[in-house]
């Protein structure tokens, strides 16, 4: 008996939510994106600080919390390798060496605001490369909700799959 109610409320569920009922929509959601970007054209040194910009937009249709209600917040880190989808979170190494992947120091950005449909807002942080990073290109890496705190469901328009852009630099001595 306990199983056919189940199979009754999964049903009804899936009815509700074709007539548009009871389960949100994904256009109901939030969906942030870094719109723009901005870093010092190189070359880049091992252990200096560059000043870096990201404009952050909810191109949705519902408000994007931001970290004073447990939101999103951006990293970037660097790597040797493109960042692609899933996001994850990056960490600092301690001490502060060169690990693939790694967030960079400064590079967390955090407090952020919420968002509402349309808005964006520009971040401004300072990173540091790592003392014994090597001459050779990276992939400095911008992801926005690394940690998925924002939902963005699909398809809307892109969901979380818009959320990591990878910007080639030159490390040279």
């Amino acid at each position: 008996m306990r199983r056919t109610v189940v199979i009754v409320a999964i049903f009804l569920g899936v009815a509700a939510g074709a007539l548009g009922q009871g389960v949100p929509k994904a256009l109901d959601a939030p969906d942030l994106w870094g719109k723009s970007y901005w870093t010092p054209g190189g070359p880049y040194r091992a252990g200096h600080v560059y000043e870096v910009k990201v404009t952050v937009e909810n191109r949705g249709h519902a408000t994007a919390y931001g970290t004073a209600r447990r939101g999103y917040v951006v990293d970037w880190s660097l790597g040797t390798v493109i960042a692609s989808f899933p996001a994850a979170p990056h960490t600092l190494p301690v001490p502060y060496r060169w690990v693939e992947a790694m967030l960079l120091q400064g590079g967390r950005v955090t407090p952020t605001v919420d968002l509402r449909p349309g808005e964006a807002k520009e971040y401004t942080v300072k990173i540091k490369l790592p003392q014994d990073l090597k001459p050779g290109k990276y992939w400095l890496q911008v992801t926005v909700d690394p940690f998925n705190r924002v939902a963005e469901p699909q398809p809307h328009p892109n969901g979380e799959h818009d959320n990591i852009s990878n910007i080639d630099i030159e490390v040279v001595r």
